[in-house]
């Protein structure tokens, strides 16, 4: 089993911008722990990346709900989908995977967030 605080050093290093943004106070420290799982299960950035796409889309279609719960759970998907952003980028920094097709893989699911939840948000407003 690799250690967290293995995982916590890898990730950090070799990440191109660095963590310093009010933001990152909050997403990075669940997302090492949510890396070292990921990594020590052997799930893929890539993997990571089309997972939170799906939470986006569930998100999206979820606030279109009559439900104010079901509303309420489908505005997370989003936040879902931002805090999974981080996690696949430290998966892929640390398995050494990081390449022009994973980036692919993230800009399309960042492409598909941004769909999901202003469609979303378009269907309750014509509503």
């Amino acid at each position: 089993m690799i250690s967290y605080k293995t995982v916590k050093e890898k990730c950090i290093k070799g990440r191109f911008f660095p963590y310093d943004d009010w933001r990152d106070k909050i997403f990075v420290p669940p997302a090492i722990f949510l890396t070292w799982i990921f990594v020590n299960i052997g799930v893929s950035a890539n993997i990571v990346s089309v997972f939170s796409g799906l939470f986006a889309v569930l998100g999206g279609i979820m606030i279109t709900f009559e439900n104010n719960h079901a509303v309420l759970i489908g505005s997370f998907g989003y936040m879902l989908f931002y805090f999974l952003d981080y996690v696949d980028g430290s998966v892929a920094r640390f398995n050494g995977n990081i390449g022009v097709g994973g980036q692919y893989v993230d800009w399309i699911m960042h492409v598909v967030s941004s769909i999901s939840i202003l469609t979303g948000i378009f269907v309750v407003a014509y509503d």
